[in-house]
């Protein structure tokens, strides 16, 4: 399993109201069309007391899952990564956001065990 974090920023000439719709009920759809994706969560940053002082100017994580390198390597050169990619500068801060591929590890009983 491949997880892809998306830390984004908000393109700043939206308001945060029409940022989260964007993200929601546009670039939500573009990329659950994505081929060999297995999981999809888009995440809100809700700044409160329990927010850390020195946390980014994220307003929100996307996480996508694919089967393996393969699969998340290859979505990008697809008519439907592209459309994703294309749409990303209308609600994001490209210059600003920031993304990786990640491992999960959960700790079950003591022991750290790949999610994989």
């Amino acid at each position: 399993m491949v997880k892809f974090m998306v830390f984004i920023v908000r393109n700043p000439a939206m308001s945060p109201e029409a940022f989260e719709r964007h993200f929601r009920e546009i670039h939500g759809p573009l990329a659950l069309a994505l081929p060999g994706l297995v999981g999809y969560c888009q995440n809100m940053v809700r700044r409160d007391e329990q927010t850390s002082p020195g946390f980014g100017p994220c307003d929100a994580v996307a996480e996508l899952w694919f089967k393996d390198r393969a699969a998340f390597d290859g979505v990008w050169d697809t008519p439907e990564g592209e459309a994703a990619v294309a749409d990303n500068p209308l609600f994001m801060d490209v210059g600003r956001s920031h993304w990786t591929v990640i491992e999960e590890f959960r700790e079950l009983g003591g022991e750290s065990a790949p999610t994989n």
